[in-house]
């Protein structure tokens, strides 16, 4: 029963089954891995943002993984260092305007997105939107992020409108 507090990543019955935002969440931090941890240094006033650096110097790739557990966007500026000029970033991203959002075998209301982000010289800005998982893909060198993960065509990136309990309660008196 999707209703049901569970740490399950996937729920199915005899007829759907049905991707968590948490199962989301891990296929897009496993998806996108590097060999070794980068020193990043992220500066910002809002101590719900959290990150991981990572690169790979054989695939020419490095990956900044983001989550935001707070209710705000965030902006950070990006600056690359050491990388033969940039060729490609993207960000691939789960997010929700509610803290509470949940896929049910009846609705998907979260869902993984990507996204091109633009970049100039070796430095960029990323918008984490709030209560959202992200991870920036950059292709350096060689590398035209050709070879990066993308989302498998199959996986249904249409959410449905979300509304809590509570607004909907609220709403209805």
């Amino acid at each position: 029963n999707t209703s049901q507090k569970s740490r399950s990543l996937i729920w199915f019955d005899n007829e759907k089954i049905t991707l968590t935002p948490e199962y989301f969440a891990q296929m897009l931090f496993a998806n996108n891995v590097a060999e070794q941890n980068a020193n990043a240094g992220f500066f910002t006033d809002n101590d719900e943002v959290s990150s991981c650096v990572s690169f790979d110097e054989s695939t020419q790739s490095v990956f900044v993984k983001l989550a935001n557990t707070g209710g705000k966007k965030e902006k950070i500026r990006v600056n690359i260092s050491g990388a033969d000029g940039i060729n490609a970033v993207s960000a691939q991203s789960i997010f929700s305007q509610y803290k509470t959002a949940k896929n049910t075998s009846d609705k998907q209301n979260v869902s993984p997105t990507q996204e091109d982000i633009e970049f100039e010289g070796s430095s960029f800005v990323y918008e984490i939107q709030p209560y959202s998982a992200s991870v920036i893909r950059i292709a350096y060198g060689n590398n035209e992020g050709m070879s990066f993960y993308t989302l498998n065509g199959d996986t249904d990136s249409q959410t449905k409108g979300y509304v809590p309990m509570s607004v909907k309660m609220f709403i209805l008196m």
